[in-house]
């Protein structure tokens, strides 16, 4: 570990006859040293005084000053006369030298293990504004330098004594240059001359670290962290009432939630934080950092009013997000709480019992509660079987029917055959075993890898590459015309992922997946690096589609067709409004605009939103819906 102190150099003063007059400072008094209650030091100027502090407070804890970084004005380069050098070189004798050559050569004489151990940076002090910008940078840069060679922790003590008037902001201004490189402040020192008295050393690191905190409240306020106000009072190394202790935590925890957007437990985290502010307000004995703490607090309590007042609700919630632009949560909020919202408020619900029996049985497989999975994905399903049904040929598909045992055993073999692993069974039809049988032949010819393009063209396969590209892309992208064919698949070396991606779906697409292979007969197949022609009639069925248990993601979003969609639902009364349907179906299309937006950014698609695009569509959404919120409240 390095010690460095950064200094700015005072001129030195003499009287008319050549002589300076010492000045008897007072150190530091530290409990944990005895013999520095009455350490004093003889000085000819202040700058002097803070290193004379710290040389003493290094040797007691068995360390050493490394180096000294000071900023020299013009001033200094002008040469001294001085009658005597006794105090400063040991010799009685007229010297003459500028103030830069006296600090160095008094140091080195008062200690001599400083020799060659001082670095400067000129600065021009008939400089003005932003001019005397550089000098600043040379020494952040100068600093940053000496840390990256020694490779090393340094400790940055700081004399705030000297200098012109605008010294105390340079060094203020290097400080903070510095602070996120491996570079710790640890003190700031001043030295304090009292004409006619005993002058002091003060150490005025509390002071600076007000401003820490300060900045820490900022932080919390605007990006919801609280790591410097945590620094703050661990710094301090002082007690902490409890209901200082439990606000921090209560922050904390909030800053935790705000960070990983957890949406369980958000609201709670928001009522902890709001009785933590509340009863450390209502302490009577606070410390003096406490104190300082409160005074700062109104600023969270301003800028969290929202979230705090009495009637706050989760649309409050969302608008704070958006607020502070944090709009990856706004759009997780947006996904898990508007459907809650939009059916307690009468925005859109159903009083269907056997609708709401078959969302609570398909929310419970992952673990949903039936209202989300209503607005997600059951109208969502129910429209796009009205769509396909509308599309889909007279040609009738093989049957099977929903047999729970059936579907139990038919994942069980799928999982096999993903693994490789042998299988038997006696509950499925023949016909189905015998699919099955050939899939799993199929399967096993399958390269994981190497000689791809050969496997492409090998029309010994046709069958299981006609129907794989049937699944990638009627199932996994919901869209004939995707462009992306299973050669582009399985030419990234992903086919063992392909298969034991089946696994994903649910019982009923599994049945699905079978119906189509079944329906696939090698006659119609034509194996082709150019699109394929797709059956239009291999569609999920009505029963399927109810009760699938994966979420429809639509990739590109079509409003109108949405429009059109729902209308039907309330046709044929499948969802309620307290509003005019034409409100409700925007507060619906809004939903899934959102919800597809957040899922293409979270699955890492193709699709690209601006960060202020997505601010954008939260903030018009959310207005929409406050405003159809209100008129219900109104009425």
């Amino acid at each position: 570990m390095k010690h460095i102190l950064l200094s700015f150099l005072s001129p030195v003063r003499v009287d008319k006859d050549k002589m300076y007059n010492p000045i008897i400072f007072k150190g530091i008094q530290y409990e944990r040293y005895e013999n520095t209650v009455n350490n004093q030091f003889t000085c000819i100027q202040t700058n002097e005084a803070a290193v004379c502090q710290l040389m003493s407070d290094l040797v007691m804890s068995n360390n050493k000053l490394d180096r000294i970084f000071y900023f020299s004005t013009k001033k200094l380069k002008e040469n001294v006369e001085f009658a005597t050098a006794k105090d400063i070189i040991g010799c009685d004798q007229s010297i003459s030298l500028t103030g830069e050559e006296f600090f160095i050569k008094r140091m080195t004489y008062l200690y001599p293990s400083l020799v060659n151990r001082f670095s400067g940076i000129d600065y021009d002090e008939d400089m003005t504004g932003i001019d005397g910008l550089h000098s600043v940078i040379q020494m952040a840069q100068l600093l940053k330098s000496y840390a990256d060679k020694v490779n090393d922790t340094v400790n940055l003590y700081v004399d705030m004594t000297g200098g012109f008037r605008n010294a105390t902001m340079m060094i203020l201004a290097v400080i903070q240059l510095i602070q996120h490189s491996n570079i710790k402040v640890s003190m700031l020192l001043y030295a304090n001359y009292i004409h006619g008295g005993i002058s002091r050393v003060e150490n005025i690191t509390g002071i600076h670290r007000m401003m820490g905190l300060i900045s820490g409240v900022n932080e919390f306020i605007n990006f919801g962290s609280i790591y410097d106000i945590e620094s703050y009072f661990e710094t301090a190394n002082i007690p902490i009432s409890s209901e200082l202790a439990n606000l921090l935590a209560a922050m904390k925890a909030f800053s935790d939630n705000v960070k990983v957007c957890s949406s369980n437990s958000f609201e709670t985290s928001i009522k902890n934080l709001k009785q933590s502010v509340i009863s450390f307000s209502e302490l009577s004995d606070k410390s003096v950092q406490e104190n300082l703490f409160e005074q700062i607090m109104y600023l969270i309590q301003k800028e969290y009013e929202l979230l705090f007042k009495e009637d706050s609700n989760r649309l409050d919630i969302i608008q704070w997000c958006l607020d502070k632009k944090f709009y990856q949560q706004g759009l997780t909020l947006v996904t898990e709480w508007m459907p809650s919202i939009i059916v307690d408020n009468h925005i859109c619900s159903t009083e269907d019992v056997e609708v709401i029996k078959e969302c609570i049985k398909r929310g419970q497989v992952q673990k949903r509660d039936w209202k989300r999975e209503f607005i997600t994905n059951y109208i969502g399903s129910y429209c796009t079987n009205l769509q396909k049904k509308k599309k889909s040929a007279k040609k009738e598909m093989p049957v099977i029917k929903k047999n729970g045992s059936q579907i139990r055993e038919l994942r069980y073999i799928l999982q096999q055959i993903a693994k490789k692993e042998p299988w038997s069974s006696d509950k499925l039809p023949e016909s189905l075993v015998n699919n099955l049988k050939c899939l799993e032949k199929e399967r096993k010819s399958l390269p994981d890898k190497g000689k791809l393009n050969e496997y492409i063209g090998d029309k010994k396969n046709p069958h299981t590459f006609m129907w794989a590209d049937r699944v990638w892309r009627r199932i996994v992208y919901r869209d004939y015309n995707y462009r992306g064919s299973f050669e582009h698949y399985i030419s990234r070396r992903q086919v063992a992922t392909f298969f034991k991606s089946l696994l994903d779906f649910s019982d009923e697409e599994f049945l699905n997946l079978i119906k189509s292979y079944m329906n696939c007969t090698k006659s119609e197949m034509v194996v082709s690096t150019d699109k394929v022609s797709i059956d239009k009639t291999t569609v999920l069925d009505i029963e399927t589609l109810l009760d699938s248990d994966k979420e429809i993601v639509e990739i590109n979003f079509d409003e109108k067709r949405y429009r059109k969609d729902f209308s039907y639902l309330f046709r044929d009364v499948i969802i309620q409004s307290v509003v005019a349907e034409e409100k409700a179906i925007d507060v619906l299309i809004g939903y899934h605009k959102i919800r597809g937006i957040r899922n293409n950014i979270n699955h890492a698609n193709t699709l690209h939103y601006s960060y202020d695009d997505i601010g954008e569509e939260l903030k018009q959404y959310l207005k929409l819906v406050y405003g159809v919120y209100q008129e219900i409240k109104r009425h």
